[in-house]
């Protein structure tokens, strides 16, 4: 089986070495670089090509938005995924990062000994086999896919989701899976949060919870005007905001007419 090639870069030596730690009990993960700063971590990635390159947002030299820029310039292939770790978890900043071409943001601290698998999971959804056309199709389905994820993320931040709520994670899958099914907003006990739940580790009561305290939030932030009239034809008569399937049923079909 061919490995899954990666960068790492981060100034924190004991945070590295952690993540090298368990980086390497992987057998299906091989680490082609290490950087303590971006200067290098860009040389790193012009030269090894790694499929994943995570790297933190706070680097010196070049920081996390200069690498990017720089690695952008240079040219990031459908294959090669960006991940960024950043203790700040700002709306404007994850909105930013997606928009630069980032794939996922990952806030500090985060569980080392989880990383391996969720690094595969991330490159692996990103990746998608596609049954049928050959490489050009796979090329344009992973596109297709790479822009879906920042188009939803995207609205979260409008209507007022806070990135920093494990909902907002949580709602990013749960469009993806009711734009894929529509049958799933049919069943979101059976089918839907179930899902989630597996993708991200979790049950599918916390995944029901955390949306819906994502809404409640965006709701309660001083009476959301762009929330409020996206769904004012949707809510049930005597709510004041929408229930978990709405919210999730108006965002996927919105998506699906962009």
């Amino acid at each position: 089986m061919e490995k899954l090639t990666l960068l790492v870069a981060d100034s924190q030596v004991v945070v590295k070495q952690h993540l090298l730690q368990e980086l390497k009990k992987d057998r299906q993960i091989q680490v082609v670089g290490t950087a303590g700063d971006g200067k290098e971590a860009y040389e790193l990635f012009v030269r090894e090509q790694p499929k994943v390159t995570i790297f933190d947002l706070l680097l010196p030299v070049y920081d996390g938005y200069t690498l990017l820029n720089k690695m952008n310039e240079y040219g990031v292939t459908n294959e090669q995924k960006l991940i960024m770790t950043t203790p700040i978890t700002s709306d404007l900043l994850v909105c930013e990062a997606f928009n630069q071409g980032v794939d996922y943001v990952l806030r500090k601290p985060y569980d080392t000994t989880v990383i391996a698998d969720k690094i595969k999971k991330i490159y692996n959804r990103m990746n998608r086999p596609v049954i049928k056309g050959g490489i050009q199709e796979k090329k344009d389905v992973e596109r297709i896919y790479y822009k879906q994820e920042k188009v939803i993320a995207k609205k979260l931040n409008e209507i007022g989701i806070p990135a920093r709520l494990k909902g907002y994670r949580y709602m990013i899958t749960a469009v993806e899976r009711a734009i894929e099914n529509s049958e799933a907003l049919e069943s979101v006990t059976k089918i839907l949060y179930p899902d989630v739940a597996k993708e991200h580790n979790s049950t599918a009561q916390r995944v029901e919870k955390a949306i819906r305290h994502a809404i409640e939030v965006a709701w309660s932030a001083g009476g959301n005007s762009q929330a409020n009239k996206e769904f004012q034809y949707i809510i049930s008569p005597g709510k004041t905001r929408p229930t978990n399937s709405e919210f999730i049923a108006k965002i996927a079909q919105d998506i699906k007419l962009t």
